[in-house]
C-alpha cells in the first residue's frame, strides 16, 4: 500500500519500534488508527515478537495505512533506523509501543501548527502522562535547548 499526502498537506510517518508488545502495541494502533487528520503513514518494525504482538499488527494493518515489518535487530535505535529509511513523510513521530498520541484531533491540530511554521526542521513538543484507566495526569513542558543538538 502506498500512501501518499493529500493536496499538499503535511505528511506524517509515525514510527514505532516493538518487541513482544501483546500487552499494550493495541493502545498504540487505536492511538494512530482513530487520527481524524488523513495524510500520515504509521510504520510498526518489530524484533522478531514471540508473542501475538504480530497478529494484532495483522488484524489492524487493512484498518488504516499500517505498514509492519518483523525482523532481527539490535535493538530499538535499529528499529528506529529501519523505519525512518521506509518512510514517506515530511515530518516523522516516534511512538513508543504502548505510547499513545493524546487525541485523536492531535495529528490535525499539528499539521495546522506546522503549516504556520518558517522553514522549522525540528519540532519538540510536550510528554502528557496518561495511567492504564485512561486518567490523564501529568505534562513535561517542552525544553529542547539547541545545544542538545550537539550531542
Amino acid at each position: 500500500m502506498v500512501i501518499m499526502p493529500v493536496d499538499n498537506q503535511v505528511f506524517f510517518s509515525v514510527i514505532t519500534a516493538t518487541k513482544n508488545s501483546v500487552e499494550y502495541i493495541e493502545r498504540t494502533l487505536l492511538s494512530v488508527a482513530c487520527q481524524t487528520y488523513n495524510s500520515f503513514e504509521h510504520i510498526v518494525i518489530d524484533s522478531k515478537s514471540g508473542d501475538m504482538t504480530l497478529s494484532i499488527l495483522e488484524e489492524y494493518h487493512s484498518r488504516y495505512p499500517l505498514k509492519y515489518l518483523s525482523e532481527p535487530d539490535s535493538g530499538i535505535a535499529e528499529a528506529f533506523n529501519k523505519g525512518i529509511a521506509s518512510a514517506t513523510g515530511s515530518w516523522i513521530i516516534f511512538l513508543g509501543a504502548g505510547d499513545e498520541l493524546l487525541h485523536c484531533r492531535i495529528l490535525e491540530e499539528v499539521a495546522i501548527l506546522l503549516e504556520s511554521l518558517d522553514k522549522e526542521m525540528i519540532v519538540w513538543g510536550d510528554i502528557t502522562y496518561k495511567n492504564c484507566n485512561g486518567k490523564i495526569g501529568s505534562t513535561e513542558k517542552a525544553d529542547f535547548p539547541m545545544s542538545r543538538l550537539k550531542r
